[in-house]
């Protein structure tokens, strides 16, 4: 009885590894065949490739440069999550040189596109200059397409640019 429950837990044990196996050859195969729809220029698949660098899905980790090349791909063809991600990349450096203007650029696509945290972090750089001009009007217009649809994730946001353009705002005018 010994040796019968020795090689039941040896079966049960070989099955569970043999899972394993097929799971990850499964996720191996599901990652190469993205790849390969993505290479030949699947919006779809740029858009999962890229959110798998960035946020560590697929079972891959975070690789920003990856991240940055699947997103741009999907971002020129017009994906607005793609566009905002990208931006935020171009913004703080992640995985490209950092670059203002190529972040602007990115927050503006995807803020004509209706995206609403595109829509506040535009305004928010038009309030500060980063990327463009300076343009208070600019700012107030899209703080105010972003406030039309905010949510709560989109509150810190808000808020920031409230305290910053008053006080902005006030300066100008001194």
């Amino acid at each position: 009885e010994a040796k019968n429950n020795r090689m039941k837990k040896l079966v049960l044990t070989l099955v569970l590894l043999s899972t394993q196996i097929q799971a990850y050859t499964s996720n191996d195969h599901i990652l190469n065949s993205t790849v390969q729809q993505a290479e030949r220029g699947d919006l779809d698949a740029q858009v999962t490739l890229g959110n798998a660098y960035l946020f560590g899905e697929l079972e891959q980790e975070v690789d920003y440069h990856k991240s940055a090349y699947w997103l741009k791909r999907a971002a020129d063809q017009g994906d607005a999550a793609s566009q905002y991600n990208l931006a935020i990349q171009y913004f703080r450096g992640f995985g490209i040189e950092k670059n203002l203007e190529q972040a602007f650029k990115y927050y503006k696509l995807a803020a004509e596109q209706g995206h609403p945290e595109a829509q506040i972090q535009l305004a928010l750089r038009y309030l500060y200059g980063e990327g463009t001009a300076i343009s208070l009007d600019n700012a107030d217009y899209w703080y105010k397409q972003a406030e039309s649809h905010a949510d709560q994730d989109l509150m810190q946001y808000m808020d920031e640019f409230k305290q910053n353009a008053q006080q902005i705002k006030q300066q100008a005018n001194s």
